[in-house]
């Protein structure tokens, strides 16, 4: 069995002016299949110029969808995908995320979804769309067609009055990737994700201020041991801000790394 290959496409926030749209979005190879983490922006327009990206999917370069939470940074792109997946590839999306985001999806794109555009009269609810695979929090769920476990952490991050996830991506029962999502810095979600092993996790870093209660400062995760300092790789990060994170990375001589070097990745 093949590795899982891991491709960052962006790591900024959506808010970053002048990031050239290159928000958030992590994709990773498997068995000739891509699951893509979060829909930014730019991912109809991103993923079908990478002609070397292994997928079953010709037209999205998407064969499997993980959304974390609803803030725009992370779904902006999802009514978009779907656009293409059912009429440009006459398929579902694999969607994976826990049934209350899904919900709040719904929500979100019902009014352009919820009728038929062709009869423009029957009544369409969000799994017309979408394949849903619903995670649990605190569970693991085993996803047949992608070869893979995924571990949610037990409640939602700290970032917002909604519901926001964690989670371990697992082969085989074993942990080959962590993901933050949005969380303000928390030790207990840290330890959650540097389970034993030498994985990455990707971390967001894209509070402007220590204590925030919604992100995370990039001084907060200096504070953590140096073992799980060389396993993070840094996204969501305010392009406002990345200069200093570089400069403090070289100051304490620390081993956290950008997103960017998470490119390319056989795990």
């Amino acid at each position: 069995m093949k590795g899982i290959t891991i491709r960052t496409f962006g790591y900024h926030d959506m808010f970053s002016v002048g990031s050239g749209g290159l928000e958030n979005l992590t994709v990773l190879e498997v068995n000739g299949k891509t699951i893509v983490i979060e829909a930014p922006a730019h991912i109809t327009a991103t993923l079908p110029r990478m002609k070397t990206l292994r997928s079953e999917s010709e037209l999205t370069h998407v064969d499997a969808l993980i959304i974390t939470h609803v803030d725009a940074d992370h779904i902006a792109g999802f009514d978009s995908l779907i656009w293409h997946k059912v009429f440009g590839e006459n398929s579902k999306l694999l969607l994976i995320t826990h049934p209350e985001i899904a919900k709040q999806l719904w929500q979100r794109v019902r009014t352009a979804f919820e009728t038929d555009r062709i009869d423009m009269k029957t009544k369409r609810q969000l799994e017309d769309y979408v394949k849903l695979i619903e995670l649990e929090l605190g569970k693991t769920t085993k996803i047949e067609e992608l070869g893979i476990e995924i571990e949610t952490f037990k409640r939602s991050t700290k970032h917002a009055p909604f519901l926001s996830i964690a989670f371990c991506i697992l082969r085989n029962g074993v942990p080959v990737l962590a993901y933050s999502g949005d969380t303000s810095f928390d030790l207990e979600l840290i330890e959650f994700l540097a389970k034993k092993g030498e994985y990455p996790i990707i971390h967001e870093a894209g509070s402007y201020a220590v204590g925030s209660q919604s992100h995370t400062h990039f001084n907060e995760l200096l504070t953590l041991p140096v073992e799980i300092q060389k396993r993070l790789y840094l996204n969501h990060i305010p392009i406002t801000l990345e200069e200093n994170i570089l400069q403090r990375i070289k100051e304490t001589n620390s081993p956290i790394c950008i997103a960017s070097e998470l490119n390319n990745v056989i795990i």
